[in-house]
């Protein structure tokens, strides 16, 4: 399976805005606090990249689709739900 260079920067965008919005949640961020930092992310690293690389934006946000981004959010949501709830177990 060959990726082309917009499909490998939406999935590198995508990871880095979920790696954000977790680690923000892990730090005690509120939920919008997460999501604008997550949103921040892919935008600063999609508009990065397509500078470097030159490759036009609307590629970049075609290839990263919704479907990725929902399941992002929802595997995000369900970490920080699973991890808050064994914190309480544990204490």
């Amino acid at each position: 399976m060959s990726m082309t260079r917009e499909q490998l920067t939406a999935l590198l965008a995508t990871v880095l805005g979920l790696l954000v919005c977790a680690i923000t949640l892990h730090i005690g961020g509120g939920w919008a606090d997460s999501i604008a930092a997550a949103f921040l992310t892919y935008v600063a690293t999609v508009i990065g990249l397509a500078v470097k690389m030159r490759i036009p934006l609307v590629a970049i946000v075609t290839a990263t689709g919704r479907g990725s981004i929902i399941a992002g959010v929802v595997v995000v949501l369900l970490l920080s739900s699973v991890a808050r709830s064994l914190a309480t177990v544990m204490s």
